[in-house]
């Protein structure tokens, strides 16, 4: 069990290194991968910690990508942000 949750934290902490991921994700990740939800906590709490997520820097990333790149809207920038269960602060 121990072995798990140090392979999903390295795995995730790669990912979260390389790019901006929020918590979301990083749970959906972790349940697929297997890891029991009281392991998921525990990494999550560990990326938040040490900034390796952070909801804000990516909404953040997020909007000026979509809005930059993308050319959208802010409303289909907030519907997106609502999917991924942002929340609106």
């Amino acid at each position: 069990m121990e072995k798990d949750y140090q392979k999903a934290r390295e795995k995730i902490t790669r990912l979260c290194s390389r790019r901006e991921i929020c918590s979301n994700e990083v749970l959906a990740k972790l349940a697929a991968w297997g890891l029991s939800s009281d392991g998921q906590e525990k990494v999550l709490t560990f990326l938040i910690e040490n900034n390796f997520v952070n909801d804000r820097r990516y909404t953040f990333a997020f909007v000026r990508h979509h809005h930059r790149l993308k050319k959208w809207g802010k409303h289909k920038i907030r519907h997106s942000l609502v999917q991924k269960k942002i929340p609106e602060t």
